[in-house]
């Protein structure tokens, strides 16, 4: 970038998308983008599975996760679950292991996250598209999967973002 004028009043500065090179700009900090969600609701038990990025550093004290629609429940994983590794990983497992989450670093301030969760409580379908809320330290971010990238099937769903 050339000629960049500093403002010391502004908290964030758009960038139109002509500016980005290829018109791919990186999304902000702290964005949530969900790349793929399966969701099983009966036949060898409930089971959810969340894939996506987070931009931005991961959660070190606990963390909440909300599906509306998907599930009935907040997911909290308290400080104590959560451990974080040399290599920059961050795990949170909940005593015996029915619900994970695990931030992976894939570049500067970007994380690949999974979660997976064991035999959830589901609510009934009310929403068109899957969202995920994850919240920690006072921050919330969401990210969704629209409808058109879901496939509903007998005893599940299954979301694929492109």
């Amino acid at each position: 970038m050339t000629a960049a004028t500093t403002y010391d009043a502004c908290a964030s500065i758009v960038v139109e998308e002509c500016e980005c090179p290829g018109g791919q700009c990186a999304p902000a900090g702290g964005a949530l983008r969900v790349l793929r969600a399966v969701v099983r609701a009966a036949g060898g038990g409930a089971a959810v599975a969340v894939r996506g990025l987070l931009y931005g550093e991961p959660p070190a004290n606990g963390l909440t996760l909300e599906m509306p629609g998907v599930l009935a429940d907040a997911v909290a994983w308290a400080a104590d679950d959560c451990r974080r590794a040399p290599s920059g990983r961050t795990t949170c497992a909940v005593p015996g292991g029915a619900a994970q989450v695990r931030f992976s670093p894939r570049g500067a301030d970007v994380h690949l996250f999974r979660v997976s969760l064991g035999e959830p409580v589901l609510a009934a379908r009310s929403r068109e598209d899957v969202s995920v809320v994850l919240a920690w330290d006072g921050t919330q971010r969401a990210g969704s999967l629209p409808a058109s990238d879901c496939r509903s099937r007998e005893l599940g769903l299954r979301c694929r973002g492109r």
